[in-house]
């Protein structure tokens, strides 16, 4: 059992893998309880999901954010991310979606 793991275990929450095509898919943390947060780490976009209920955004205090962290490292998420310097600034931009709206991220290069 990873660091990480026994962090989510100590917060109450049960650790489930789902495949799809016999990969691994999500790696889902959840408790009973309507209002319980759960967390997700999709891996096709190396995302992190934490919602409660029916996927109702969800909250999470500092031991959660901590277990989180300490997975993401694990997995290995954040090592190419932040070791490339090409990038100094990036701004945030709202593009309208049919039924939603969405952040994206635009990123400018260095010069």
């Amino acid at each position: 059992m990873s660091k990480a793991d026994e962090m989510f275990e100590e917060l109450g929450l049960k650790k489930t893998e789902i495949y799809y095509n016999s990969n691994i898919d999500t790696i889902r943390y959840s408790r009973e309880g309507k209002y319980s947060s759960n967390v997700e780490f999709k891996y096709p976009g190396k995302m992190v999901v934490v919602f409660y209920g029916e996927n109702k955004a969800g909250n999470f205090d500092m031991f959660m954010l901590q277990a989180i962290n300490e997975k993401v490292k694990e997995l290995g998420w954040n090592e190419k991310i932040w070791k490339s310097t090409k990038y100094r600034k990036c701004k945030t931009t709202r593009k309208k979606h049919k039924k939603f709206s969405t952040d994206t991220i635009s990123v400018i290069q260095k010069e």
